[in-house]
């Protein structure tokens, strides 16, 4: 009896999934039957010669849909895609670009105010044909709908000379109502009369008597060659050699929306590829009248940027970070100072603590806590025990600048007879150990933070350090201030430091700038072996050109090679990457700098740092490259970005 309850009930769920995988079948099976039945009724259809027989369902059983359901309902899911497809791709294509091309071959003839009309219907009608979820019962209809706007848009071609712009009279004042910038993709900030937008997009309007118009729009930049680009407003046309849909990234388009019987609002917006390294283009908007009695031209700069962070934003304060490998390479180099070639070092008493184990020097930054951990050894006449020296640092904010709070503990390992002479030593020697690493820790600090600042009285005035946390293994300091910033991708090994006008970042004169690099890079390569390990801009050192720790091998006057055993244990604890020489205008410079050109001085490298445009009537365009290298073979080179934050400070700061 419960066999047969098995498999009755085995049964009935075979059935049940069997049904509700028909059920599915055949709801796709009578969509493709209306496909079918339009592809012979329907004109428009039927010209397009879509194969519709390309599956036989009548000749799938019940049986193999239910054998190979997946298949069967994936094959006319397919079909049936691919029908709407082709009338859609047939209706933008050949029907909307024969208008569109029509329109573009008589641009300069057709009246204005039929120009005007056309792109607003053709603006709307792009969006429906683009847009329109189709399906068996809408299909007719979209074709329809689509089919007569294109027929009207025709028909106001045809009666061109009916339409005219109104004439503009001699007590026309001509009043033009800038209503300021938007950007419809994105963020944008305005820096006098320079453009920070983000998405590609910058959109002017005005608000003008109905006789005023766009006459053009030019982008002028050494980026195009002759320096300058009339750009077109239209939103492509078809090429029937290529078979695609051609587009212009660098075009406008312009809608005119009626107030009242006088007046109405321009809108131009003028549409660029979405560049993210802050490359800038001089704008030029003409706008005229009809008789061409009056004109008037609108000049601002556009710079393209990956982020607009505004100063009311919750993340408008500026953010440094120093990565913990770069910390640890500097204490490491510390450490080698106090020791030097002979590994030996002579406390206050006259105690000599000897042979530092570089091997296993810990470092680590979490929690906003700094650990260091390192061994040695001290010359007593007894005994040589072994000294663990402890130290967890943690960095506080004070009204100005920062101070290390340390907690330092000295353990031993000797022998017990050894121990009541260690324990003596242990007071002294943990106080050498942790003024000097104390010491060491905040002078290093500090000198990064002030070359990231340079400049002491704007330091003072105007930053202080809000918090000092830690996060991903580094220090990060958050300021107090709130600034309005740009981020830019900053590419690896440009060659584009040539032309500052041509790729560089707009700033308006007398301008106060701070630039901090950010960005992270993955490599797999050591000194001694291959590990992976992440760079920053406060990342590791260049082995090649500047490794902070002599070389072991001293070739003397003699001519003989001397070997110090101490230079080499403490350089196989650092952590480096080899950099190959590129070939920039600025050679030799280290891992993880930002090295910038610009049109009013020389090549500036290393950064962080903050810097100021020349008082005068011109822009200045700096232009932002990484002089990295870096190599695992000769297949993985690096590449990538660093992100720059480009922090704008109020004018009225004085540096």
């Amino acid at each position: 009896m419960g066999r047969l309850q098995c498999f009755v009930k085995l049964f009935f769920f075979s059935f049940q999934i069997f049904l509700g995988q028909e059920s599915n079948y055949n709801e796709l099976k009578a969509e493709f039957n209306t496909i079918k039945y339009l592809s012979k009724t329907n004109s428009f259809i039927r010209q397009l010669k879509i194969d519709t027989t390309s599956i036989n369902y009548k000749h799938v059983s019940p049986k193999a849909v239910l054998k190979d359901s997946t298949r069967v309902k994936t094959e006319l899911k397919n079909e049936v895609q691919d029908f709407y497809s082709k009338v859609r791709s047939n209706l933008k294509k050949k029907y909307l670009g024969e208008v569109e091309g029509e329109i573009y071959r008589r641009r300069d003839s057709l009246n204005d105010l039929t120009l005007e009309i056309i792109q607003s219907r053709i603006k709307q009608l792009n969006k429906y044909v683009s847009d329109k979820p189709l399906n068996a019962s809408n299909v007719s209809h979209y074709i329809d709908f689509s089919l007569s706007e294109i027929a009207e848009i025709h028909d106001i071609l045809s009666r061109d000379n009916t339409f005219a712009w109104p004439n503009c009279t001699e007590d026309s004042q001509l009043e033009i109502v800038d209503l300021g910038y938007d950007n419809p993709n994105g963020e944008l900030l305005q820096q006098s009369s320079i453009l920070y937008v983000t998405g590609g997009q910058v959109e002017l309007k005005l608000q003008t008597e109905k006789c005023l118009k766009i006459k053009s729009v030019t982008l002028i930049s050494t980026y195009f060659q002759g320096n300058k680009k009339e750009l077109s407003n239209n939103t492509g046309f078809y090429d029937e050699i290529e078979q695609q849909w051609i587009v212009d990234p660098f075009r406008y388009e312009d809608s005119y929306t009626t107030i009242n019987e006088e007046q109405h609002e321009i809108s131009a917006k003028i549409i660029l590829p979405n560049y993210k390294d802050g490359r800038s283009f001089d704008v030029e908007i003409e706008i005229s009248n009809n008789t061409s009695s009056f004109k008037k031209i609108y000049e601002f700069t556009i710079s393209c940027v990956k982020d607009v962070v505004l100063q009311n934003s919750p993340f408008a304060k500026p953010i440094l970070s120093l990565s913990e490998l770069y910390l640890k390479n500097k204490i490491i180099t510390g450490i080698y100072g106090m020791f030097g070639d002979d590994g030996r070092m002579t406390t206050a008493s006259g105690k000599t603590v000897y042979n530092p184990d570089y091997k296993n020097i810990y470092f680590n930054i979490d929690n906003g806590i700094i650990q260091f951990r390192l061994k040695a050894k001290v010359d007593l006449p007894t005994c040589d025990p072994v000294i663990l020296i402890n130290m967890d640092m943690k960095l506080l904010p004070l009204p100005v600048g920062f101070e290390i709070e340390t907690d330092t503990s000295v353990d031993f390992d000797a022998p017990l007879w050894c121990d009541i002479i260690s324990l003596s030593l242990a007071d002294n020697i943990m106080g050498l150990f942790e003024s000097k690493i104390k010491k060491a820790m905040k002078e290093e600090v500090e000198d990064i933070i002030s070359k990231s600042i340079e400049d002491n009285n704007f330091f003072i005035a105007s930053i202080f350090i809000d918090e000092i946390s830690s996060y991903n293994h580094e220090l990060n300091f958050l300021f107090i201030n709130a600034f309005n910033q740009l981020k830019i991708d900053v590419p690896y090994n440009t060659k584009r430091l040539n032309d500052a006008f041509k790729w560089g970042v707009a700033f308006s004169p007398n301008q106060n700038i701070g630039l901090i690099p950010g960005g992270r890079t993955e490599i797999e390569y050591t000194h001694d072996s291959e590990t992976q390990f992440v760079i920053g801009p406060f990342g590791i050192f260049n082995w090649n050109n500047d490794v902070p720790i002599p070389n072991p091998w001293i070739l003397t006057n003699s001519n003989i090679y001397v070997y110090h055993k101490q230079r080499d244990y403490a350089r196989k604890a650092l952590q480096g990457v080899r950099r190959m020489t590129p070939d920039l205008i600025l050679q030799n410079t280290g891992i993880g700098r930002t090295i910038m050109n610009s049109n009013y001085e020389g090549i500036i490298h290393t950064l962080p740092k903050i810097l100021k445009t020349p008082d005068s009537d011109l822009q200045s365009r700096i232009v932002f490259g990484n002089n990295d290298h870096l190599y695992i073979n000769v297949a993985e080179q690096g590449n990538g970005n660093w992100e720059l934050s480009i922090i704008l400070i109020p004018f009225d700061i004085n540096l």
